[in-house]
């Protein structure tokens, strides 16, 4: 280092000065699996004081490390994209493979919910020995466990609902995203009583997040139990 007065980002814990008292208290934080927030005006030293705790043994050792800029994201699609490559890039060299089809398949099969990809490829990850290939199969393995594990609460819902909201649950499960689901057509395709009872049962079922409607389309809260009514060969 031919200047020791670093403008361009972390240079290592060498030139990290001061700061000691935070360092400890993050990395006793992680070190224990706690989440942290760290808050305070621009330009102060976060994200350096975030590598510096990265670059500590304990750390480097326990968790798999990177930051992820998202300042310049401007919608969901390329938050996930943006943390999907990092996470891929951190990954890959640790002899954990999560290629970037897993990322657009889960992606476009979940419509970008964070949540459900996590919870994926978090058993993923756990069934992919060091230095071993994830396989397309291995996804769906994924989802079947997840949903098996999930079985008998979907099950206690799904009965507890009540019978003109469990069809109608049932049709827009069907749907998948469902239309108009007060018009003839819908009611005549799943065999529904009629439009009074669709407009009863329909806010039972958005009252308890069963059912959420973006621009006049319905579809199902959890997009896990839709496959979970495929699985009992309900729909």
């Amino acid at each position: 280092m031919i200047n020791p007065f670093v403008t361009n980002g972390y240079a290592g814990a060498e030139y990290f000065c001061d700061r000691i008292q935070e360092t400890a208290a993050i990395k006793s934080l992680l070190l224990n699996e706690n989440n942290i927030a760290l808050i305070s005006p621009r330009r102060i030293g976060k994200t350096d004081l975030i590598w510096h705790v990265f670059d500590d043994e304990k750390i480097r050792r326990n968790y798999h490390c990177f930051v992820v800029d998202i300042y310049a994201t401007k919608n969901l699609a390329e938050f996930v994209n943006m943390l999907g490559k990092a996470v891929v890039d951190e990954l890959r060299p640790k002899g954990k493979r999560a290629w970037e089809k897993f990322i657009n398949l889960l992606y476009e099969r979940f419509e970008a919910v964070t949540s459900y990809m996590h919870r994926i490829l978090n058993v993923l990850f756990s069934r992919t020995e060091k230095g071993a290939t994830c396989t397309p199969p291995m996804v769906d393995e994924a989802i079947d466990f997840l949903i098996h594990m999930s079985s008998d609460t979907y099950e206690s819902l799904f009965y507890q609902m009540p019978e003109k909201q469990r069809l109608l649950f049932l049709a827009i499960a069907r749907d998948g995203k469902a239309h108009e689901i007060n018009g003839g057509q819908f009611l005549k395709r799943h065999k529904l009583s009629s439009a009074s009872s669709v407009s009863s049962a329909l806010k039972g079922l958005l009252e308890k997040d069963f059912v959420t409607v973006d621009k006049g389309v319905y579809s199902v809260y959890d997009q896990f139990f839709p496959l979970w009514l495929k699985f009992k060969g309900v729909i």
